[in-house]
C-alpha cells in the first residue's frame, strides 16, 4: 500500500542520512588526528628528536592513553609539548601521566591538565593552586609536582575502572574506529575534489 511504502522510503532516507553523517564524522575524524599529528611531529622536531625514532613509543603511549578513556592524538601531543620543555622522553611521559591524572581528579581536559603542568615545569609554582594544588611561596617545582603526584595518584586509572570511565575508553576507541575509516576515505575524498 501507499502507507507502507512511504513509511519504507523515509526508513531508507533515515538509513542513507544516518550512513552519510557517519563517514562525514569519519572524515572529520581523519582530519582532526591528521592535524594534530602533524603538531605533534613539529614539537618532536623543535624539541631535538627525530620523529621517526620516537613515532613508534608515541603510538603505543596513545593506545594505552585510550584504555584510560584518552584520545591517543591528544595523548600523544601531550608528550610532544612536555617534550619541548624537559628535551627528555621518559620524563615527558611521567609528567604526561600526571597531566591525565590531574585531567580525571579535576574533570578538565588533558590539554588544559598538560598546560598547567607545563607552567610548573617553567617554574610556575601557582599554576595548580586552582586545583588545590599548593605549597606556599618557598616550594620548587619539584616539591609542587611531588606534592600533585601525592593527590593525584592513580586518578586516571581509577577513572578508567569506574562505568563513566569505561564509556569514555568506549567513545574513544568508536572514535578511532570512524578515524580509521576516514583515512580510507580521505584519498578518494582528495581525489574526487581534484
Amino acid at each position: 500500500s501507499v502507507f507502507k511504502g512511504a513509511l519504507a522510503y523515509d526508513a531508507l532516507r533515515q538509513g542513507v542520512g544516518l550512513a552519510i553523517g557517519f563517514f562525514k564524522d569519519s572524515i572529520a575524524e581523519s582530519m582532526e588526528a591528521s592535524r594534530i599529528m602533524t603538531q605533534v611531529q613539529t614539537n618532536v622536531k623543535n624539541a631535538g628528536f627525530e620523529y621517526d625514532k620516537l613515532a613508534d613509543k608515541l603510538e603505543a603511549y596513545g593506545k594505552n592513553a585510550v584504555q584510560l578513556g584518552f584520545d591517543d592524538e591528544v595523548a600523544a601531543q601531550s608528550i610532544s609539548k612536555l617534550l619541548l620543555v624537559t628535551k627528555d622522553y621518559d620524563q615527558a611521559r611521567a609528567l604526561t601521566n600526571l597531566s591525565m591524572d590531574l585531567a580525571r581528579n579535576k574533570n578538565i581536559g588533558l590539554e588544559e591538565a598538560t598546560k598547567a603542568i607545563t607552567m610548573v615545569t617553567q617554574g610556575n609554582t601557582k599554576a595548580l593552586k586552582e586545583y588545590g594544588i599548593e605549597l606556599g611561596d618557598t616550594a620548587t617545582t619539584a616539591d609542587i609536582l611531588n606534592e600533585a603526584q601525592k593527590k593525584l595518584k592513580n586518578s586516571a586509572t581509577d577513572f578508567a575502572s569506574s562505568a563513566a570511565g569505561q564509556a569514555e575508553v568506549l567513545r574513544q576507541e568508536y572514535g578511532n574506529l570512524k578515524q580509521e575509516i576516514g583515512d580510507e576515505l580521505m584519498p578518494e575524498v582528495v581525489e574526487f575534489f581534484n
